[in-house]
């Protein structure tokens, strides 16, 4: 097993596929709402024009909290993934989905945290899946994820985990443009494989919301992301 990788042996394998059939809005090439179709049509039809959002976990190291999805996910089973993710219901801003998504996947409280949004990449544009818009999440802790979501997690730099999508690594299309768009420069900046130590020591805290140190003080180092 690799030594930054911690697994869930306790996570679900078999879990039930149907949930409620919510309506997503519809856009067009501008990302203005031109209808309202239910989920799994949109899925049937093999639709790319309905909102999403998607966020990284990054810490003071540059490295990103990537969770592998569960066995009974619908959408990329088993493959690596942002941090939290997810579909904007009808109705609802990229915002407002963002809030719901942190709450139900990591339970976090927006309120608690410190993040920035990267900006949105469309499938007319970027290649992506969908109308997706990109958020950054500033902690150094492990997030008290959903066991139902992810079954395991790595902390990776950016350049790591492109090694690993470049070695076949699965992982979810949106995931792979993300990192194409917001962190070309760091991936080819990284030189080094840094190492992670999961012992014992590093259980998986919740967020406080306070973990990220705002300045660099004494031997405290904090990264630029004033590129990102």
């Amino acid at each position: 097993m690799n030594n930054n990788t911690i697994n869930n042996d306790n996570a679900p394998m078999n879990y039930p596929l149907e949930q409620q059939d919510e309506l997503l809005d519809l856009v067009n090439n501008n990302d203005q709402v031109i209808g309202t179709l239910a989920r799994s049509q949109v899925y049937a039809k093999g639709l790319h024009n309905f909102r999403a959002i998607s966020a990284l976990i990054i810490n003071q190291q540059g490295q990103l909290w990537i969770p592998r999805r569960t066995a009974h996910k619908k959408v990329s089973p088993l493959h690596l993934g942002f941090s939290v993710g997810g579909h904007v219901s009808s109705g609802e801003s990229y915002d407002q989905s963002f809030e719901r998504e942190l709450q139900e996947e990591l339970n976090l409280n927006l309120a608690d945290i410190r993040y920035k949004k990267l900006g949105l990449l469309t499938p007319h544009e970027h290649g992506t899946a969908t109308f997706v818009t990109i958020y950054l999440i500033f902690t150094n802790q492990v997030p008290d994820y959903n066991r139902e979501d992810f079954i395991s997690y790595s902390w990776l730099t950016p350049r790591q985990l492109m090694e690993k999508v470049l070695h076949g690594e699965k992982v979810q299309k949106d995931l792979s443009q993300a990192l194409h768009y917001f962190f070309a420069r760091q991936i080819a900046e990284q030189k080094t494989t840094p190492r992670v130590d999961h012992s014992a020591k590093h259980a998986i805290l919740k967020n406080s919301g306070k973990s990220w140190h705002r300045s660099a003080q004494g031997t405290e180092k904090t990264i630029s992301l004033s590129r990102l």
